[in-house]
């Protein structure tokens, strides 16, 4: 009754087809429904939460205007979030295009107010606004471009409470992908729960599920744009902005790679392990990842953390060639294992030595178990080149730790020795003469 009503009044005759409010297709009232009820989820105890994962220009703000107000009809309090206040914008346009909207005010009140029903809450991601009291439905508009290293993560899940005493929970995230976001973690924690619940949580429509983008536009800008900017906002697929910096990755279990099924990784024995150091507490801990390389491929085994650092005096690591990173921050720690009598190669890094690990990974084909190497597999995905510097460099980043110690175990037998675990080092066999083409 709502969408008939708004197909019958909300377009004046010859509004252009781009500017209509009540044009949508299947799909998306699939998922505008998807979003309202799930027989399966009780909302008194855990909120509905769905992901609409859109290319850009596929209706995903105009959609969510249209179940924002739905729900205010209702009488359920709605709260709409974004990470800035220009990408309201657009969602006050659609909003004022609904005849159930009585005025918008997001630049005065932030409220858009629906007649004869509670206000609708909407307002950029700030300190002042992540938490504006409690709410039915919280909507969650370009959660991709909320980074976890920025600010505005932690507004966003200082929000999130607003849904929790609320008898009627739900949550709807929107937005095109990118990996290390916000929204990347909720549609992988909700893919879990699609999965527990057997039941649809999730919706992925990219360029090619709309037929009002051309395909020749998507040519054209194919031609003049990267090809992770094509891929992220019109193909819908987790892309790191400005490009991955390791692109050849094979998760153990994926179907595409049948023989490096799960059992792979545990047939390959690791003769190597890089050590990188963190605060040292618990909270804060040191890093070792083992793992062995050949000519073609890099098996990335298993991490692990500890604060102890007569942790590298345990026998199971006698066999394997160590390096641990020294210089800088790491003495510290450094002269205390060389005190200890930890035997390994403790190499100082230059940007140089590094870029040319980073390389030497790039050469070669990574396998990984993502449960066996949690840290590092995000680190390997998430790897960016650094958008400050002239000079191709990796983006630091504080939680960088699994993917040091992979750059760390990627070392030859010469250079920067101080210690060194065994008197001779011959490169492993490789497994596979051909790594597979991607």
């Amino acid at each position: 009754m709502y969408l008939a009503f708004l197909y019958t009044f909300a377009d004046r005759p010859g509004t252009p087809t781009k500017y209509r409010l009540a044009l949508w297709t299947d799909w998306q009232i699939k998922d505008m429904e998807m979003s309202i009820y799930n027989a399966k989820i009780d909302v008194s105890k855990i909120p509905l939460e769905t992901a609409w994962l859109y290319t850009r220009r596929g209706g995903k703000t105009r959609g969510l205007t249209i179940i924002a107000v739905f729900f205010s009809l209702l009488d359920k309090q709605v709260a709409w979030r974004a990470p800035h206040g220009e990408q309201l914008k657009k969602a006050g346009f659609w909003f004022a295009l609904n005849p159930f909207v009585k005025s918008v005010m997001i630049k005065s009140t932030n409220l858009v107010n629906v007649y004869n029903s509670l206000d609708i809450s909407i307002a950029p991601m700030t300190a002042g606004r992540v938490a504006g009291g409690d709410c039915d439905i919280l909507i969650y508009d370009e959660g991709g471009w909320i980074d976890k290293r920025l600010k505005a993560y932690q507004f966003y899940l200082a929000s999130r409470p607003m849904v929790s005493n609320s008898e009627f929970k739900h949550i709807i995230n929107a937005s095109t992908p990118a990996r290390d976001t916000a929204f990347q973690d909720e549609w992988d924690e909700i893919e879990k729960i699609e999965a527990k619940y057997n039941t649809p949580l999730t919706s992925l429509h990219d360029c090619e599920d709309c037929p009002w983008i051309p395909p020749e536009f998507i040519e054209s800008e194919s031609t003049k744009y990267p090809k992770w900017y094509i891929e992220m906002n019109y193909y819908c697929l987790w892309t790191v902005p400005y490009g991955a910096v390791f692109e050849k990755i094979i998760e153990v279990s994926d179907p595409k790679y049948p023989q490096f099924n799960k059992e792979f990784l545990y047939k390959v024995n690791a003769d190597r392990c890089g050590v990188d150091h963190n605060g040292g507490d618990r909270n804060n801990p040191h890093y070792l990842v083992t793992g062995k390389y050949d000519d073609n491929f890099v098996y990335i085994l298993d991490e692990y953390t500890f604060t102890d650092l007569t942790f590298l005096l345990e026998k199971r690591w006698f066999h394997l060639s160590m390096e641990i990173e020294d210089g800088l921050f790491n003495i510290q720690f450094t002269d205390q294992e060389k005190s200890l009598g930890i035997k390994a190669i403790y190499q100082e890094f230059s940007e140089d030595l590094k870029m040319e690990r980073v390389q030497d990974i790039r050469n070669r084909t990574i396998i990984i178990d993502k449960e066996r190497a949690p840290l590092t597999y995000q680190n390997i995905l998430n790897a960016a080149y650094d958008k400050a510097s002239r000079l191709v460099k990796l983006e630091k980043r504080t939680d960088q730790h699994g993917l040091d110690c992979v750059i760390h175990f990627m070392h030859k037998d010469a250079g920067g020795v101080h210690y060194k675990r065994l008197p001779t080092y011959k490169s492993p066999q490789p497994l596979f003469n051909k790594p597979p083409n991607f």
